[in-house]
């Protein structure tokens, strides 16, 4: 018999994603109850700042991002890097009341510019910046002179390096099969 009043609820969410829960009121008297399943949506924030990385492909590139702590304790983060051409620590603790570098090492390995992120996490929230890479084309690599006595032959190896966790696969192209003969395992 009585007016129904509003409830107002604030939600604080300092990290992004889903999170999900439940609200139930109870009516104290006869023990009835109604309850309501929330499901919580929150994006990341801005980036911090978006930094601009240029290099040759197949050569790294040190960024070094400052991280403030105006705490009176370290605060440790949990590192997420976007991509697998991107290096650093994947936890990383700053110190109370200072600025301290992350260091960040960018190493593609062709050429070509796209967008990636670092994403910093604590219990207080989460940061992230935004890294625009552009690697351009490595110089050729030349051979020293094969010569060969006529119906002989001659070779050289190749190192092929990956420095990647992950198996890769490498095509290879002989723009002179008659004079050219590439052996080479998978």
């Amino acid at each position: 018999g009585e007016q129904a009043h509003k409830f107002d609820y604030q939600i604080y969410a300092p990290r992004s994603g889903i999170s999900a829960g439940t609200l139930t009121f109870t009516d104290p008297a006869t023990r009835n109850y109604i309850w309501y399943v929330f499901e919580i949506h929150v994006d990341s924030p801005d980036p911090e700042q978006t930094i601009e990385v240029s290099t040759e492909a197949r050569k790294s590139s040190t960024v070094k991002i400052p991280i403030a702590n105006s705490k009176s304790t370290p605060t440790q983060f949990q590192v997420i890097l976007s991509d697998d051409d991107l290096f650093g620590e994947k936890t990383f603790v700053a110190a109370p009341n200072t600025t301290t570098d992350y260091v960040l090492v960018v190493s593609p390995l062709k050429e070509m510019k796209r967008a990636s992120s670092v994403y910093f996490y604590s219990d207080d929230g989460e940061f992230w910046y935004s890294l625009i890479i552009e690697s351009y084309e490595p110089q050729a690599n030349t051979l020293a002179p094969l010569t060969s006595a006529l119906g002989k032959f001659a070779s050289a190896f190749i190192e092929l390096e990956n420095p990647l966790t992950k198996a890769v696969t490498f095509r290879t192209e002989n723009d002179n099969p008659t004079a050219f003969h590439i052996v080479a395992k998978r």
